[in-house]
Formats: structure tokens, sequence, C-alpha cells
């Protein structure tokens, strides 16, 4: 089962059943409960933006090129009047269609692109030497610095903002989320 806001299908919670039981709304929703929805909706903000990513063009002798996980449609009007028409791909995925198309020097994600993609959607992404994961330790999510050998090492990425936590027997260092895109920025450049 699943509960959905009034402006947003991305504002959505599973709940199991004797929850969502809870707080089901009758049949026949009262004066209150319109209120409370024209609340949220006053609440919302006009727009949304999102980044898409869509290829364009002719598509059908490329399509085995192109990952299969998200095969949908899109057609988009611009401000500018112009009307476009392409198969969406993933953020996390749009480094793999460039290489797969011989362009991957042709892409280059900033630090906040990185930090939405590790931390958002949870992949594993490459940042000059390092690779960035977001993983669960002690209870916390925490974006981790992956295989980080050496003291040199350590200490340089505690020197650009990173902290360090023995666990498990081993030194592992974690870029702190409040100030990440400033730190992976630093990563880049220094490549």
């Amino acid at each position: 089962m699943a509960i959905y806001q009034p402006v947003s299908s991305k504002s959505w919670h599973k709940l199991d059943l004797p929850d969502f039981e809870k707080v089901w709304i009758p049949e026949t929703p009262t004066n209150q409960y319109w209120k409370q929805w024209q609340q949220l909706i006053d609440l919302a903000p006009e727009f949304e933006r999102e980044r898409i990513y869509l290829i364009c063009g002719l598509l059908l002798p490329v399509w085995k090129q192109l990952p299969d996980s998200n095969p949908k449609v899109f057609r988009l009007q611009t401000n500018d009047g112009r009307i476009l028409l392409g198969r969406a791909i993933d953020p996390h995925q749009i480094e793999k269609v460039f290489s797969n198309f011989g362009l991957k020097d042709l892409i280059k994600l900033n630090a906040e692109d990185i930090f939405k993609l590790v931390w958002e959607d949870r992949q594993v992404k490459s940042v000059g030497q390092w690779e960035l994961q977001r993983n669960y330790y002690k209870g916390v999510d925490r974006l981790e610095v992956l295989a980080v050998y050496g003291s040199d090492n350590i200490d340089w990425l505690k020197a650009v903002g990173c902290f360090t936590e023995i666990i498990q027997h081993r030194t592992k260092v974690f870029v702190p989320v409040d100030n990440a895109v400033e730190i992976i920025d630093l990563l880049l450049t220094s490549q």
C-alpha cells in the first residue's frame, strides 16, 4: 500500500496494511480533509526542477548501446520553443552511455552532480583517483572514500576536510556530508 501526497508523484510512503488502515481516509472526505489537502498544495513550490538526460535522433540503430533499465521516451518543449523527442537516460548511466559511443572524455560531472549520484542514487562514483560510496555504519549513512591505503593518502584526505574512524580494525575515511560538495570539488581539481 502507498500514500501519495497531492502535489508530487515522488512523495509517497510505503506502508504495511495495519499502518495504512490507521491513516486511511474515509471514502467521503470531510471539510477538514480538504482544508489540509489545500494547505499541502499551497505549501508546494510552483515549479520543481529536475535534470533529464535525453538521447535524441535516429535511435533504432543504436538502441542496443543504450541501457535497458529505463526505456522511457519523452516529448519536451523547451522555453525557446524547440521540441525534443528522445529516450531518457538515468543520470547514473550517462557516463556508461558516453563510453559506449566512444565519448567518455567529453562528459565531466561537477561536484554537485557526483554528490547527488552517490548520496541519492547510491552509486559508486570515481572522483580522480578515489571512489566514493554511501555506506551505513553505526546507525548512520556516511559518504565513504573507498580503498584508501597509506598514511600519506589518509593525511592528505584529512587535510582537505575528510575524517577517519576505525571500524573493524581498519581505518576508514569519510567525507562530511555537510560540506561534501566542496570536498568533492577539491578531489576533482587535485587530479
